[in-house]
């Protein structure tokens, strides 16, 4: 990897252009605090029964263009935290480095349970085969974990075509992609096939009532720039009924809730 040190004015606008996205249709903040500690009191239960590590070694390539790199941090800063706050320990080089570079991964690739391939064209281009690169000898040692069944790799799609960003040798480790940041907090929660991260690193199965009924809840709140519900608003379940059958039709025109006025008597 190059070290590279960004300005502090793009770092600025890369990150000022990632929140923009990201304050689309997205779950509420607290919507998905409160999902992150459901699946935090859940991995500790998994936790203290199985004695399972929860060490998980991110693996990136950094972005040649300073605000390319930034964005990509900034992103990848987010994926640790959140998954901090579910229970995991994870290694992002951002911010972690305690050592030389080449021992410090190595140690922390050795330790980890879980490791996470974060599939950019950059990432493919550090990782091509005969490649003397720092993510290139990243992805050789998880593979042989892998093979050796001492850590399971997942690959994930955070930027780029297919084809341009996912190296042959990760394809069959591919988890649902988090390409648009608008998507990033549902697709990591998702649990159809293919599977979201969070799901696949906690091995939660289709068809899990607990973390179904986590997920629906975290679904629920998904509209950032939508009011609470209104306690006032009752009686109306047929009319509910009818607009919820009519926006699932395949070709759902636009609809509308009139509330006529009562005159006074």
């Amino acid at each position: 990897k190059r070290r590279l040190q960004p300005t502090k004015m793009a770092a600025s606008s890369a990150q000022a252009q990632a929140q923009a996205h990201d304050r689309r249709l997205v779950p509420k903040p607290q919507a998905w605090s409160e999902f992150l500690q459901s699946l935090n009191q859940r991995f500790q239960r998994v936790r203290h029964n199985n004695n399972v590590n929860n060490k998980v070694f991110i693996s990136y390539a950094w972005p040649e263009d300073p605000a390319e790199c930034a964005w990509l941090q900034a992103r990848l800063q987010q994926l640790r935290n959140d998954l901090e706050a579910v229970g995991f320990e994870v290694f992002l080089d951002v911010g972690s480095m305690r050592e030389h570079l080449s021992a410090e991964m190595q140690r922390n690739i050795a330790a980890c349970q879980f490791g996470i391939v974060v599939c950019t064209p950059r990432y493919k281009q550090r990782t091509a085969p005969g490649a003397a690169t720092n993510a290139a000898r990243e992805l050789q040692q998880l593979l042989a974990r892998q093979l050796e069944k001492k850590c399971q790799i997942f690959a994930l799609r955070l930027e780029g075509e297919f084809d341009a960003a996912v190296p042959e040798a990760l394809r069959e480790f591919l988890v649902r992609e988090a390409t648009a940041p608008a998507d990033y907090t549902l697709a990591l929660a998702r649990a159809e096939a293919p599977l979201g991260l969070l799901p696949a690193l906690l091995g939660v199965a289709h068809n899990d009532a607990e973390y179904t009924q986590a997920l629906d809840q975290l679904r629920r709140a998904q509209l950032t720039n939508m009011p609470d519900p209104d306690p006032r608003f009752t009686g109306r379940d047929a009319i509910l009924h009818t607009l919820h059958a009519q926006l699932q039709a395949d070709q759902a025109g636009p609809q509308a809730i009139v509330q006529q006025q009562q005159q006074q008597q």
